[in-house]
């Protein structure tokens, strides 16, 4: 489940956020880098915050105000034109 995206069919290599069910994390990633958090257990009723960092000092990910992943590499990618919430470029 995307929580963010601003690839586009140009720039694939953008910075995006997403959930995989898969093995329960969160990402951020770009074409060069990736930031994972720790699998996750959600509750039905319970609001969580999230934030996603990226820049000089590389990818963060916070769940709920505490750090919960981290790559200290970053390449700036190009920047699609549109920014996507809840979804994928696609």
């Amino acid at each position: 489940m995307y929580l963010f995206d601003v690839r586009d069919g140009s720039h694939t290599g953008s910075l995006s956020a997403f959930f995989a069910p898969t093995d329960d994390k969160i990402y951020l990633a770009t074409a060069a880098n990736l930031a994972a958090s720790a699998a996750k257990t959600f509750s039905a009723g319970t609001t969580y915050v999230l934030h996603f960092t990226w820049g000089v000092s590389g990818l963060a990910i916070y769940v709920n105000g505490v750090a919960d992943g981290s790559n200290a590499s970053y390449t700036t990618p190009a920047l699609g034109a549109s920014l996507f919430i809840g979804s994928d470029y696609s």
